[in-house]
């Protein structure tokens, strides 16, 4: 059996979602049974006999021993073999397991009431030595990986906490610059509403200003009316000729076509301002979107940072507490371990396993000399002023909600970023890594 596999082992009897062994089985029957699994996994049973079901069918005469043992010592042995065999009908297992375990048994009664001598008893005796040695590599390795473990998830909450302390405090370069591209973005929009602008104006000022003048060669009053239909033989009223008959058929044909020119020319520069107006309007509401983008997207980062702040303190809270909640058990398994090596290093003694038992700490003094519960550090949320300096300190760009997009300040605003900003976190997810490696943490 390989330490892998006696640490699986040790592991699944230890682990709290694990079925525990009978209350009523001692320390040393439980020992018995494991290394008598060992036993039977070095092939150590031999072949050439009946595995009989009664485990009553396997005992020997207590007061039969082999030549090297003492009478009290074989008979020590032989009432734990008695005692485990009768618990294997107690222990659930798989019928395969079962009979593995009843072999070794029998192996192991056998080894105490034969000569050293006897059908390979001494190679027997050897390699329930070597089991013994091999499950007390066994039990180190567990114990070395419980504290192993404990220190790795410990440093990960460090980290943890470093972390979650740069992440609250900082805001992703990609952030900044997202901001930065809403001033641009405002900048943009402004420079379409002050070019729409002063197109209307110049629409506006053309209508108020028309006032066409007659061509010189049209200038005639006989180019508008008769002038001479008023003659001697015309009676005067009040002394004026009475006023003529004035139609567009009365007056000269140049001066008709230019009384046309000039209606159609107010008419198509009327209908300039008038889409002047109308794009000059588009472009105010336009600017007046990108500012609310720019300035909502300031406040509502520092307000998402200050949201996750508060978030990544509950995760990391979260993660201490989970982490301090496995820390009884690790004790106890640990002090499981430490019995279970009693019982290995006292086998046919249960005076002696009692007395290395008492002398073992007791689990809340594993607990707090190993396995001491995590402090969490203390974290504190930055004030808004912080996050606002970062936005304005950002590539010196003076980025405030205050900030309003001008011929000075836009050319800045405007120059690409050469270097590719870093990722943004995702809020409410930061850390998944450390935190499912922490939780996840082997007991």
């Amino acid at each position: 059996m390989t330490d892998r596999s006696m640490k699986s082992s040790f592991n699944n009897l230890c682990s709290a979602d694990r079925q525990s062994p009978p209350p009523h089985m001692s320390r040393s029957g439980l020992f018995v049974v494991l290394l008598l699994a060992l036993i039977a996994s070095n092939n150590a049973s031999p072949s050439d006999r009946i595995i009989p079901e009664d485990p009553q069918e396997l005992l020997v005469d207590p007061d039969a021993h082999p030549a090297d043992a003492s009478p009290e010592s074989s008979k020590i042995k032989n009432h734990q073999l008695r005692e485990v065999a009768k618990k294997l009908k107690t222990l659930g297992l798989e019928p395969t397991t079962k009979h593995k375990l009843q072999d070794s048994l029998a192996v192991l009664s056998t080894s105490t009431t034969r000569a050293i001598d006897d059908g390979g008893t001494k190679a027997l005796i050897d390699s329930v030595a070597n089991g013994k040695v091999n499950m007390h590599q066994a039990i180190q390795t567990v114990k070395d990986g419980l504290e192993g473990d404990f220190r790795t998830g410990s440093g990960d909450l460090d980290t943890l906490a470093s972390d979650v302390d740069t992440a609250i405090k900082t805001i992703p370069e990609a952030t900044l610059e997202g901001i930065k591209g809403r001033a641009s973005d405002w900048c943009d929009a402004k420079e379409d509403l002050d070019a729409r602008t002063t197109a209307y104006d110049t629409a506006a000022a053309a209508v108020a200003n028309f006032d066409p003048v007659l061509p010189t060669a049209e200038a005639f009053f006989s180019k508008l009316v008769p002038v001479t239909d008023c003659n001697s033989e015309t009676t005067l009223v009040g002394g004026q000729c009475p006023d003529p008959a004035l139609s567009l058929a009365t007056i000269s044909s140049g001066l008709q076509a230019g009384i046309r020119q000039a209606r159609l020319a107010y008419h198509t520069l009327d209908a300039t301002m008038d889409t002047s107006l109308q794009a000059k309007t588009s472009s105010i509401q336009t600017n007046i979107e990108k500012n609310t983008t720019y300035t909502t997207g300031i406040s509502d980062t520092v307000q998402l940072h200050r949201d996750m702040c508060a978030v990544n303190f509950g995760v990391y809270q979260s993660s201490i507490t989970t982490f301090n909640g496995h820390n009884a058990h690790r004790a106890q398994v640990y002090r499981t371990l430490e019995e279970i090596s009693c019982a290995a290093t006292n086998l046919g003694d249960s005076a002696a396993e009692q007395t290395c038992v008492s002398g073992l700490n007791s689990i809340s003094q594993i607990q707090s000399t190993k396995f001491a519960d995590k402090v969490a550090e203390t974290l504190t949320c930055p004030a808004d002023s912080v996050y606002l300096d970062q936005i304005s300190g950002y590539r010196t760009l003076s980025l405030s909600v205050s900030w309003q997009p001008s011929t000075i300040v836009c050319p800045a605003v405007k120059i690409p970023t050469t270097n590719g900003p870093t990722a943004a976190p995702t809020p409410r997810h930061h850390h998944q890594e450390e935190i499912q490696m922490i939780t996840a943490l082997p007991l």
